[in-house]
């Protein structure tokens, strides 16, 4: 297992690993271990219990939140070589199990899957697939994220409209306790939060959970520990950003393979784009409703030529852009839909004339990449205003709010934002509400006025029943927002369930929680 031992040789040789995509700073962890199995994960976790040693747990940087940027002098994990799929199994159920280790990627994940039997590996199970068969529903936006860091913020991805976010497809996780005991949890672990519960690990220890009574509200969300009455067990620890257990292997759930039809539907006014998404709203067979609003064409427009796909030109007088996807079954094709699509689209002053088509599966894959290319170059932005002002990083909304009052309060923060002056760049998972609202200062004075913005725009979320990040966690740059959504109440039931199972709070100290 390779070892970094000293802040000097990791400050000069894996700087990498100190920052996110949020590019806010943290400090310089005293060791950084790679473990490359569960027992290299056991012997870390218990050498740094028996030395009260604080853990940071580090994905592929992906996250935007700060969850998991080291402090000063703690010891860092990172999972980038317990990398490999172990089996592939059925469960009781019929469904196409995948077992994994938590530093695999999403991609490595697709790309197994697409090539099924002729992999760089072999894996016990592989016969029960044939290259395209299935395919893991939640589709994040990052494919190079960890599986163990999706798990750990209850990632989403454009096609969780349909199919869930992570949760959905988690169907067991095993857990090394901040005191190196195990255990393993397999969906069907129902327990009432309102009576407590408890885990007894492998070695023969009881985990004694107090009774809980706050509830996770009832839009997409990855603020704070999952709770509803009944739940779960496994669900309190996905979405729980590392603060309760380290995960050393993580089994998926498959679905079969679909036919899937896209396109990407320009149009003139941000109502009638609106208009068209509460069309799809209501067609069963819609996988995915992506958004990009004027702001965010805009940007598109002003960085097309550092791009490293080429974006075709955008259709003229067309302000914003839906991306969708359709499901095509037996029963019925995306050709028995068109008509009906076509007349609706006219009704919006837009047609299929006006949709980038993705009838074939390269099509559909640069439509995505379309897709991607957008918050990559966000992240280029924001790097190279950093570099002007270290002070800078990227200040985004993770919001989703109901769907009745969702309209009104997304015009309002383009109100603020109008009013304020500040560049920015929308787009976002419209099916659910959530969308992506990017404030991009280029100094001091912008940065400043930016997060009076956003925290007007919180504001404007908790009171309208929205939640403050829908699936990339609270990490350490929102707690305060937590605070402000949940109360004190809650959040000390939060804070008593983090104690019940990390006493010494070594685990991602001032991730959800600002002070332990």
């Amino acid at each position: 297992m390779l070892t970094v031992d000293g802040q000097s040789s990791i400050k000069e040789s894996y700087s990498y690993l100190l920052i996110d995509e949020s590019k806010s700073t943290g400090g310089i962890p005293s060791k950084i271990f790679f473990p490359e199995n569960a027992d290299d994960l056991i012997s870390i976790i218990l050498k740094s219990s028996q030395l009260k040693q604080p853990l940071r747990l580090i994905g592929s940087h992906t996250g935007t939140t700060g969850g998991a940027i080291p402090n000063d002098n703690e010891w860092a994990i990172s999972f980038t070589r317990m990398y490999h799929i172990e089996s592939i199994a059925t469960n009781p159920e019929g469904e196409i199990i995948l077992k994994c280790e938590p530093g695999v990627t999403i991609s490595t994940i697709s790309e197994f899957l697409n090539d099924a039997g002729n992999s760089q590996y072999k894996v016990r199970g592989q016969e029960l697939l044939t290259p395209g068969s299935h395919f893991y529903p939640p589709d994040p936006t990052e494919t190079t994220a960890q599986l163990g860091g999706t798990v750990a913020t209850n990632a989403s991805g454009a096609r969780s409209f349909r199919f869930g976010a992570t949760r959905c497809s988690i169907y067991a996780l095993s857990i090394i306790t901040p005191n190196a005991e195990t255990f393993t949890l397999v969906r069907g672990n129902i327990v009432d939060p309102r009576k407590g519960f408890e885990i007894i690990t492998d070695q023969g220890s009881k985990i004694v959970f107090p009774p809980f009574s706050y509830r996770s509200p009832q839009t997409k969300n990855a603020s704070g520990y999952f709770s509803k009455a009944p739940m779960d067990l496994i669900d309190l620890f996905i979405g729980s950003e590392g603060t309760l257990g380290i995960f050393a292997s993580i089994t998926v759930k498959l679905q079969e393979s679909i036919n899937i039809v896209a396109g990407c539907t320009f149009f003139k006014t941000l109502e009638s784009a609106f208009l068209f998404a509460d069309f799809l709203r209501k067609e069963n067979d819609v996988l995915s409703i992506e958004f990009f609003d004027e702001s965010s064409l805009k940007f598109i427009d002003a960085y097309r030529e550092r791009m490293a796909e080429p974006i075709p030109k955008f259709p003229e007088n067309c302000t914003q852009a839906i991306l969708w996807e359709f499901a095509e079954k037996e029963t019925g094709s995306f050709q028995d839909k068109y008509e009906i699509w076509e007349s609706f689209l006219n009704s919006c002053d837009s047609s299929f004339d006006n949709t980038w088509s993705g009838m074939e599966s390269k099509e559909i894959e640069k439509l995505k990449r379309f897709r991607h290319a957008l918050p990559e170059s966000i992240n280029a932005a924001v790097s190279s205003f950093k570099n002007n002002c270290p002070l800078i990083r990227k200040i985004g909304t993770d919001t989703a709010l109901p769907a009745e009052c969702f309209s009104s309060v997304y015009k309002e923060y383009l109100r603020l934002i109008k009013k304020n002056s500040l560049n920015h760049a929308a787009f976002g998972h419209l099916g659910d509400c959530h969308i992506h609202i990017n404030l991009l200062p280029s100094n001091e004075g912008e940065l400043n006025t930016a997060l009076d913005v956003y925290d007007n725009m919180m504001e404007l979320t908790i009171k309208n029943g929205g939640t403050i990040s829908a699936e990339h966690g609270i990490g350490k740059l929102k707690c305060k927002y937590l605070e402000k959504m949940y109360g004190k109440a809650k959040i000390g039931e939060m804070r008593a369930i983090k104690q019940s199972i990390d006493p010494q709070w070594r685990l991602n100290r001032g991730a959800i929680f600002e002070k332990f």
